[in-house]
């Protein structure tokens, strides 16, 4: 573990854990998050409009996010909601500027890449968003809970696939927290039970 780094409680210390185009190395030190942030329109602006004055992402990582985005779109969106709340929880892994209180290198290599991070999120945030997603089908699959029954195989399953580094997420009262939207206010009832 890399321990000049959080967690920390969630929005309480300003700092990024990582740096790099794919945000994928670590620094021994904490630095600081930039100011005035230019966000490519269409990611983090619904969200997180606060990451335009500071943040822990470069112009070029938004663009990143909305290009890696494009396949969860395609997967999400029939129901909006769940994609909101999907979108806030990577607007925040990129962007940040608290990003040292919930993404935490456990194992970097000799040249500082990342191999492996605790991703702490907030119980609330993460039954939310599973809750949200839950009923959601895409391109004839089962809905999402039927293949992952609870919050946490739902994001091991969904969202721990990153060709950087190995994400383990961690469900912790000091984790990554923000409001959610729940299904029933834009999705439909076939992808929504709370909708019907």
């Amino acid at each position: 573990m890399v321990h000049s780094q959080g967690p920390f409680p969630y929005n309480t210390t300003l700092g990024c854990s990582m740096y790099g185009e794919n945000s994928n190395f670590v620094r021994s030190a904490i630095y600081k998050p930039y100011d005035n942030v230019y966000i490519v329109p269409g990611t983090c602006q619904t969200s997180h409009p606060e990451y335009s004055e500071i943040s822990c992402c470069t112009t070029t990582q938004t663009e990143l996010l909305l290009e890696n985005m494009n396949m969860g779109v395609a997967i999400f969106k029939n129901c909006p909601a769940c994609l909101d709340n999907i979108w806030s929880l990577w607007c925040a892994t990129t962007c940040s500027p608290f990003q040292q209180s919930f993404m935490v290198p456990t194992s970097i290599s000799p040249n500082d890449q990342i191999l492996s991070i605790d991703f702490i999120v907030h119980p609330d945030f993460g039954q939310g968003l599973y809750e949200s997603c839950a009923g959601v089908q895409s391109d004839g699959a089962p809905p999402f809970g039927e293949l992952f029954p609870t919050k946490e195989t739902f994001f091991s399953g969904v969202f721990s696939m990153n060709p950087a580094f190995k994400i383990n997420f961690v469900f912790n009262e000091t984790g990554y927290n923000s409001l959610i939207t729940p299904c029933s206010q834009s999705c439909s009832c076939d992808q929504c039970t709370s909708a019907c």
